[in-house]
């Protein structure tokens, strides 16, 4: 369904992207660097996870706040005359835009424990930044995301609904900074750019264009003619010691996840791991050469979850007779996870002779594609799980077949995530000749997963995902020191 909705998504924009270009100027849409463009996708991200976290305009789950209700509405360029899509009316009893203010008041009345809302978003479907009319410091952008918006609604009917909706967002500038981002509006259809009457920018162009006409054509100038390419100069066989290496690294390693990792409840800590393998160098000269390896790498991660326990409406579920119950939990569990890999490694070798054919220092750099060849977790400790069913105001516990249990845990098995990692790697240190053919090298070593590895399905029913909820971006981390044993060819 992501898929689908991604390439719909991304039809969208392109087509909204070739509209801008034909039909705006460059006084419309402002040139910023690299850099700005990041800096503002930073901002809108900050202003959309404090949309949802405070447009449920519950801090519990179980009643209305007061302080999320005001932090609500300082997210908006103004509560009356600002107006958002209505997904909150099952029934149908309001128009499908309704103002900011009608929303918190619906919102107080329909539901009393609040909503669950969840956005999902990428800096790709934003549009350029607009600066407004008759403003020389505010600006306009918009943004297309899905919006899903959960409740119970007048305390009978579940509701969960799903939308596009473009987010409309103000800011302002002032030199390189950028201010005050607020929400000018919520909308289901793409919002119109407006477009000056005569920009001044097509008059001159049209000037440009007119002078251009009145010079006369000037013939083309012929090229000279292109040098033959010099044939590169051979290298003998002295100068290229191509060389076999095998190679271990003690590795401080992580399985990474900042949600995980900077979350109160869970206590995460990378540990001890390892990559060793086989390569070999092709040398372009005597200092340069390419590297092929075949290697294994171990990353590990523990973590620890003590004295936890939710007893709060947070957890919402359907059981399977398809009740919404609300899931509580007592646990002290610790998890130990180890991920393997077999990496394929591409990269390039610079050596610096210190000493002629004694020692010396290299740099190393380039990449890995990895394959998880085996994932393991191991859980001890214990739980309990019980189940509150608001419409009968009832706790449920010691309930096997609805998994409302007292368990001790003491598990191990195989953790689910994406088949395939892509890695970055860096080394650099010293070499020494140990024999006539045999060199020995050391040096700090680090590698950086830069694919996500979809942490997205609980391992077991304590894990984060089941506790807390799932998480973002996944990687692999390590450092530590690189020996490696080299054979000259």
């Amino acid at each position: 369904m992501f898929n689908e909705l991604h390439k719909k998504m991304r039809l969208k924009i392109i087509c909204f992207a070739v509209i801008k270009l034909l039909l705006t100027t460059s006084v419309l849409a402002q040139d910023f660097t690299v850099t700005q463009k990041r800096l503002i996708a930073s901002k809108i991200d900050e202003l959309l996870e404090n949309y949802r976290k405070y447009s449920g305009l519950s801090e519990d789950g179980a009643e209305i706040s007061a302080l999320y209700t005001k932090k609500f509405n300082e997210l908006f360029t103004g509560t009356k005359d600002v107006y958002v899509y209505n997904d909150i009316d099952p029934e149908k009893l309001l128009d499908e835009k309704i103002t900011v203010a009608e929303y918190v008041t619906k919102v107080k009345s329909w539901y009393k424990a609040g909503l669950a809302m969840r956005l999902s978003w990428d800096a790709m479907f934003m549009s350029d930044a607009v600066q407004l009319p008759d403003s020389k410091k505010d600006y306009s952008v918009s943004l297309l995301l899905e919006k899903q918006v959960m409740g119970i609604y007048k305390s009978e009917i579940i509701i969960n609904n799903t939308n596009d909706l473009y987010f409309i967002i103000e800011f302002e500038r002032s030199g390189k900074a950028f201010s005050n981002f607020k929400i000018a509006g919520i909308q289901k259809e793409k919002p119109v750019l407006e477009i000056p009457e005569e920009p001044e920018v097509e008059i001159v162009e049209k000037k440009k264009e007119q002078e251009k006409q009145k010079e006369p054509e000037k013939e083309p100038k012929e090229e000279p003619e292109k040098e033959p390419k010099k044939e590169p100069k051979q290298v003998t066989r002295k100068e290229m010691e191509n060389s076999i290496s095998l190679y271990f690294n003690p590795l401080y390693t992580q399985i990474y996840n900042n949600d995980v990792y900077s979350d109160d409840n869970w206590k995460a800590e990378g540990t001890f791991g390892y990559s060793g393998g086989i390569g070999y160098t092709y040398y372009l000269s005597r200092s340069v050469g390419v590297f092929g390896g075949l290697s294994l790498t171990n990353y590990k991660t523990n973590l620890k979850l003590e004295n936890f326990n939710i007893e709060t409406n947070t957890l919402q579920l359907i059981d399977k007779d398809n009740d919404v119950y609300y899931r509580y939990i007592q646990a002290d569990v610790e998890e130990q996870n180890s991920l393997t890999y077999l990496d394929v490694s591409l990269g390039a070798n610079l050596n610096k002779y210190i000493k002629e054919n004694a020692f010396g220092i290299y740099l190393s750099a380039g990449g890995q594609f990895s394959y998880l060849f085996m994932s393991k977790y191991k859980i001890t400790g214990s739980s309990t799980h019980t189940g509150y069913y608001p419409e009968y105001h009832v706790v449920l516990y010691d309930l096997p077949d609805y998994d409302f249990t007292s368990e001790n845990l003491d598990d191990e098995n195989d953790w689910e995530l994406n088949s395939f990692n892509i890695s970055a790697y860096l080394s650099f240190g010293v070499f020494a000749r140990v024999h006539r053919l045999i060199y020995l090298s050391a040096g700090p070593y680090i590698v950086y997963g830069v694919a996500d590895l979809k942490y997205d399905t609980a391992k077991h029913r304590d894990d984060y995902i089941s506790t807390i909820g799932v998480p973002g971006r996944t990687n692999t981390q390590a450092a530590g020191l690189n020996i490696s044993l080299i054979f000259v060819l």
